[in-house]
């Protein structure tokens, strides 16, 4: 078990590496949309791979080393200490991220075969585009952030594994409830971004 302060140093890493995976893969995603013509099709089956393959390697287990920055020193101390807290809940929260993953890339796939072969994504770096592309980068951050805040909040006041009844569903809820108000906000977004032009 970790002691307090190293907990919490970790909990910092574990913040930092998050947020830095983040934005380099936001900024992989956007510089693609905004510097090359990348068609709709290949841009949605690029994500849908890189979904299914986490979700595969999240549900076969391979994950505690190869995901999650399992291969960073700091990453494994966490994973270790909270599959140790959660027991076996802790394994039924990752089987459940890896489906999540996995619906998710499928939905992916979904868009790529109904986009049509010869659209691209053809932005120009314009007032609306940025405003946009940086309010939904910003709410997937917060959004984030604040759902792993809370998990590492649950896991360290926990003095059981029975205080992890439930979790996995509990979160489930909250996640269709966040992932439902982000959509709405974005569609109002959109609208209101739209309709002056």
């Amino acid at each position: 078990m970790l002691d307090k302060k190293e907990l919490k140093t970790l909990r910092m890493k574990q913040l930092l590496f998050v947020n830095g995976t983040l934005l380099l893969w936001f900024t992989f995603f956007f510089g693609l949309i905004f510097m090359f013509d990348v068609s709709t099709r290949i841009f949605f089956i690029v994500i849908a791979v890189i979904l299914a393959v986490d979700g595969l390697f999240t549900i076969t287990g391979k994950k505690k080393v190869a995901g999650m920055g399992g291969w960073v020193p700091s990453m494994k101390k966490i994973i270790a200490y909270e599959r140790e807290k959660m027991g076996d809940e802790w394994r039924k929260s990752s089987k459940n991220n890896g489906i999540w993953s996995i619906v998710l890339s499928g939905l992916m796939l979904f868009q790529a075969w109904m986009a049509r072969s010869g659209d691209t994504f053809s932005f120009a770096l314009d007032r609306t585009n940025i405003i946009f592309f940086s309010s939904l980068v910003l709410v997937l951050l917060l959004v984030i952030n604040g759902t792993t805040l809370y998990h590492n909040w649950k896991v360290d006041r926990s003095d059981s594994q029975e205080d992890f009844k439930g979790y996995t569903k509990k979160m489930n809820l909250i996640g269709i409830g966040i992932g439902v108000l982000v959509g709405y906000v974005l569609i109002i977004v959109i609208i209101n971004l739209v309709a002056p032009l």
